[in-house]
């Protein structure tokens, strides 16, 4: 699946960005696309990281964090459709800071947060919280990852995969029930950060993560994952991979340095790891970081990203395809 069509540029405008979630084409952009339907966080919280998940019932949700000082907490917002955004809502915040937020929905259609905080006051640890009648519920510390820095989760069948980055120990791997107990899995990688995972049809999944600036994927059953296949490589060096995969084709998304700043690149994949053309979205002006992207049932593409425009202010954007 291609994000064919990205190609137009779309000058970010440099004041004036408002802070919520809006319908129709993004407020705020020079030359409005109306593929742009929502912005979150400019000119108040700002927001980087996004994770985007589709809804089986049918919609999207969306986390990210605030990035400016004081407000490092998650924020979350959701569509019935990926064309018209509610405002995002601020999750119950801690002392200390949040980050690397991980969106997934269990078989029953309820929410479950996944994030990276030091809001224990101990080390970096991997908290969860549940929605509940529309509200997230307290955050409750998942055991045995502590010194984590950044984080992923996939559904997979009836259960969640988790993968996490974890100071000394490399790319780690847990799986059960959303929200309960998980078991340790085989280490991902000995070496490596900034984890992606998304589930394939037949209970495969993919993982992607980037070591010494290129990035690489494995692919296989949770916990017997396939040898490690070189997925990008470039002149700079590669960040932020994101995985998705829908219709029997899947899309890598990773951000690198390019004239004017960090730009985002996509590479679609196929069953067997075997990839395709690099293309550009060429997103405007601006540093564009920390890609996301889902596909609902009915076919509706999302793609989210992280934006610092030419002036500082910092907030996440969606497009539709």
């Amino acid at each position: 699946m291609r994000w064919v069509g990205l190609g137009v540029a779309l000058a970010i405008a440099l004041v004036g960005l408002p802070a919520c979630g809006t319908a129709g084409p993004a407020a705020g952009l020079v030359a409005s696309d109306p593929r742009l339907v929502a912005r979150f966080g400019f000119g108040a919280e700002g927001g980087a990281q996004p994770s985007l998940v589709a809804r089986a019932a049918g919609g999207f949700a969306l986390a990210y964090v605030g990035t400016r000082p004081g407000d490092r907490h998650l924020h979350v917002a959701t569509s019935v459709d990926g064309r018209a955004w509610g405002a995002a809502t601020a999750l119950p915040a801690a002392e200390f800071s949040d980050a690397s937020p991980a969106l997934v929905e269990d078989p029953a259609g309820r929410l479950h947060l996944y994030f990276v905080s030091n809001r224990s006051g101990l080390a970096q640890q991997v908290f969860h919280c549940e929605e509940v009648g529309g509200a997230f519920g307290a955050a409750a510390v998942v055991p045995g990852l502590e010194g984590a820095q950044d984080l992923a989760v996939a559904r997979v069948g009836d259960e969640v995969l988790l993968v996490a980055e974890v100071m000394g120990a490399g790319v780690v791997a847990r799986q059960g029930p959303a929200g309960g107990a998980l078991r340790v899995l085989p280490p991902v990688a000995e070496a490596g950060a900034e984890p992606a995972a998304c589930a394939m049809a037949g209970g495969q999944v993919v993982v992607a993560y980037q070591r010494a600036g290129k990035l690489w994927t494995r692919q296989g059953l949770p916990g017997a994952l396939g040898p490690e296949v070189l997925a990008a490589s470039a002149g700079s060096r590669l960040r932020d991979p994101a995985l998705g995969w829908a219709g029997g084709q899947g899309q890598l998304a990773w951000a690198e340095r390019a004239d004017g700043g960090m730009a985002l690149r996509l590479r679609p994949f196929d069953a067997q790891l075997g990839f395709g053309a690099v293309e550009a979205p060429g997103l405007g002006a601006g540093e564009a970081r920390g890609p996301a992207w889902a596909v609902s049932p009915d076919g509706v593409r999302l793609l989210a990203w992280g934006m610092k425009t030419m002036n500082g202010q910092q907030g996440v954007m969606v497009m539709i395809r």
